[in-house]
């Protein structure tokens, strides 16, 4: 890490460079930087510095790091001194080689070019990712519209309308999914409901105000196991392929939608079809955690 000593000259501050890193820069929530070891193992400062130097470098590095503007400390001797944790004689003396790489800007602080350029890189890797993360929301917003519109183009009476636009927890959507999709299935078998020698195809809906109350988990495995058994799979391996899903997404909310969009898709291979969409899932998680990671990672100095 080649670095010129600051130079203590005689000039106006319209001689100065401008701030390395502007003001409006937040880094507040990045508690650190990740430190170039062959940059640093290279550098002049660790060939020609001594213990107390080197040691008195590296503070600064971090006091200016949490400072705003960030990568900068005020250009004042006794406050320097405390950030070293020296006496303001001592602090004299180690100046010189503990500000090497650092500049005088027009604002009066000092900056350290190789950390300001880390700031910026990754003040500009977190508007990337902000970007980015809002396009993702909002084209999973259109393919939840478009999922939720599908097969709706029919009339209906102001009540359903109005009762549709209510604001509804992702509960009640799970809810009104299941008594929407389920219905495709009547002729399918219930899982050892009914006690032999019943008439089968007698099948009652229960009225409106006897319906139990479903909850998320219980609606996503019933719904899987009428798409899938009808589609061919037993009982048993529609359960399992269930669980699998469900232990891999975490999310039965978001296994509902993908169960309900493959019944709607008309999917000649349910498994396949949700087995693709779970893995898509949990792409788009992975990505956003490692865009997240590289705000960290592209931070050195």
């Amino acid at each position: 890490m080649s670095q010129r000593p600051l130079e203590h000259r005689n000039v106006t501050d319209n001689n100065l460079p401008p701030p390395l890193v502007h003001p409006d820069v937040d880094l507040s929530n990045m508690e650190g930087f990740l430190l170039n070891a062959v940059r640093l193992l290279g550098s002049e400062l660790a060939a020609l510095s001594s213990g107390e130097e080197f040691k008195a470098a590296v503070l600064l590095w971090c006091r200016a790091w949490l400072q705003k503007p960030h990568a900068s400390l005020p250009d004042k001797d006794d406050v320097l001194a405390k950030f070293v944790g020296v006496s303001i004689a001592k602090w004299k003396k180690l100046r010189p080689m503990a500000l090497r790489g650092w500049v005088k800007c027009s604002d009066g602080r000092l900056y350290h070019s190789i950390l300001a350029e880390d700031a910026n890189r990754a003040h500009a890797a977190r508007l990337k990712n902000h970007k980015r993360t809002e396009a993702a929301n909002e084209k999973r917003r259109k393919q939840a519209d478009a999922q939720r519109n599908v097969g709706r183009n029919v009339p209906r009476d102001e009540e359903r309308d109005d009762q549709r636009d209510e604001p509804r927890n992702e509960e009640r959507d799970v809810g009104r999914n299941v008594e929407r999709n389920v219905q495709p299935f009547p002729s399918l078998p219930s899982p050892s409901s009914e006690p032999k020698g019943s008439d089968a195809g007698a099948s009652r809906p229960p009225s409106e105000e006897g319906k139990p109350k479903i909850s998320t988990t219980k609606a996503v495995i019933d719904f899987g196991i009428a798409l899938l058994t009808s589609a061919g799979q037993t009982e048993k391996s529609a359960r399992d392929m269930i669980g699998k899903w469900r232990k891999d997404l975490k999310d039965d909310v978001k296994l509902m939608g993908l169960l309900v969009s493959a019944r709607e898709q008309d999917a000649a291979e349910p498994i396949a079809y949700v087995t693709k969409a779970v893995r898509n899932e949990l792409a788009r998680a992975s990505e956003a955690a490692r865009q997240h990671e590289d705000i960290y990672r592209g931070v050195m100095i």
